[in-house]
């Protein structure tokens, strides 16, 4: 449906998912990033070049409220026997876009190869616990 003046008409489309998601997060900008995300810090290096060219839309369609760098993020956590680290780097994570205000969306990319064999299916296994 189309309606206003002559020379700017207001166009009103269906909306997918992903845009509601949208519509969702730019209705949060006026409110803080949940605790999790102020306990966490933006990552300094990227992974891979390719997967930060292609994350970084991902996450500016996802938070526009926020500069792309700082969906990047280190997590502290507890080293244990099965993850190892004292630290979770997603490849992106993200707030205000799914319904609890405190939920976190971390989203994987793992495009390398090496992710399709045994040892790569099992540390993806392990990390997504």
């Amino acid at each position: 449906a189309t309606t206003g003046t002559k020379d700017a008409p207001l166009r009103i489309f269906h909306t997918t998912s992903l845009h509601c998601r949208r519509v969702h997060s730019v209705a949060a900008d006026a409110r803080a990033p949940p605790s999790w995300w102020r306990n966490s810090t933006p990552r300094e290096t990227m992974g891979s070049l390719a997967e930060a060219e292609l994350l970084s839309q991902l996450a500016t369609t996802l938070m526009p409220q926020e500069p792309v760098g700082a969906a990047f993020r280190r997590f502290k956590t507890q080293a244990s026997s099965e993850w190892g680290a004292p630290y979770l780097e997603p490849d992106i994570a993200a707030y205000g876009v799914l319904r609890s205000e405190e939920a976190a969306l971390f989203i994987e990319y793992d495009g390398y190869w090496r992710h399709r064999e045994l040892p790569g299916m099992e540390a993806d296994t392990r990390k997504n616990r």
